[in-house]
C-alpha cells in the first residue's frame, strides 16, 4: 500500500468487491445449513425477544426498564448538546 489512498483506489475497489463476493456467496450456504437444516434459531429475533421479556417481567422489571430508558434519554441528550456545542465552539 502506498502513502496516499488516491494511489490505491484500484486495490481498495478490488478488496471491496472481493469482500462482497465472499459475503454473499459463503453466507447463503452457511445460513441454509445452520439455520434451515440444523433448525437453529436466528439470533436477532431471539435476542430481541429475550431483551423485551426481561425488561417487562413484573413490576420490578417495569421499574428497571423505566430507569434504563431515562438513563438512555439523559445520556443521548447530553451527548447531543455536547456535539452541537463542539461544532459551534471548537475546543470545548
Amino acid at each position: 500500500m502506498s502513502a496516499l489512498p488516491q494511489q490505491d483506489i484500484g486495490k481498495l475497489i478490488a478488496l471491496t468487491v472481493c469482500a462482497g463476493f465472499f459475503g454473499v456467496f459463503f453466507v447463503i450456504p452457511l445460513r441454509k445449513y445452520y439455520i434451515v437444516h440444523q433448525k437453529l434459531t436466528f439470533p436477532t429475533p431471539a435476542a430481541t425477544a429475550y431483551t423485551i421479556r426481561s425488561l417487562h417481567s413484573g413490576k420490578a422489571g417495569a421499574i428497571a426498564a423505566r430507569k434504563k430508558a431515562l438513563g438512555l434519554l439523559y445520556t443521548f441528550s447530553i451527548v447531543f448538546v455536547f456535539k452541537v456545542m463542539t461544532g459551534y465552539a471548537p475546543g470545548v
